[in-house]
């Protein structure tokens, strides 16, 4: 029985590595690609964020808001579907049927004093950071749709078949400060990602 627990705490600790770590910042993104200039929160430095805070005018009451990138045009490469491998001399057939429920809607990443509340499957800014931004980046509303495909493959030798989200984005960020009497209440960076194509996408490699 100790053998048991021990084994099921090294498979829930593995899959917590696995799943907390992304190069992006999101475990739904592995991979952003910005089309021209363009950088995510995760790959700035603390100067940099530093020098927004410093191009933020104080105000009496309320958000002010410096933008690093608005809009940026970026592709991505999501999470995989499945991945299989055909290691053999001979061609390797299946069948695959996939059908699920997507729902695209607006990232959020936030820092410092920023938070960001969840209600049901969306997600805002705190103190209306939201509808200071609405103006500059737009709105976006959740959309959900069911996804059913079916798809016969087939993997020649020595190749690996992987299935998985890809599509387009736009990435906004930057820093904001709240004030109240034109004292700083609040403070943090930001980072909004929206989905404006999404796709699967077969990708073949050759494992030789």
């Amino acid at each position: 029985m100790k053998k048991l627990i021990v084994v099921l705490l090294l498979i829930f600790l593995f899959n917590l590595n696995a799943n907390s770590y992304s190069k992006t910042g999101y475990k739904n993104f592995k991979e952003i690609t910005f089309y021209n200039d363009g950088k995510l929160l995760v790959e700035m430095s603390q100067s940099e964020i530093d020098k927004g805070f410093k191009k933020v005018k104080r105000k009496f009451w309320g958000w002010q808001t410096h933008y690093f990138y608005l809009n940026e045009e970026a592709s991505f490469i999501g999470e995989e579907i499945f991945s299989r491998s055909n290691r053999s001399s001979t061609p390797y057939e299946f069948d695959y049927h996939l059908k699920e429920m997507t729902l695209s809607e607006r990232t959020r990443k936030a820092t410092g004093s920023i938070s960001i509340k969840t209600k049901g499957k969306m997600s805002k800014f705190d103190l209306n950071l939201d509808g200071e931004l609405k103006g500059e980046i737009g709105s976006k509303d959740s959309t959900t749709v069911t996804e059913e495909t079916k798809i016969k493959m087939q993997i020649m030798p020595n190749t690996k078949l992987t299935l998985r989200v890809a599509g387009e984005v736009y990435v906004s960020n930057g820093v904001a400060c709240y004030y109240v009497l034109g004292i700083t209440f609040k403070k943090g960076a930001w980072e909004t990602i929206d989905i404006s194509t999404l796709y699967y996408e077969l990708v073949e490699e050759n494992l030789i």
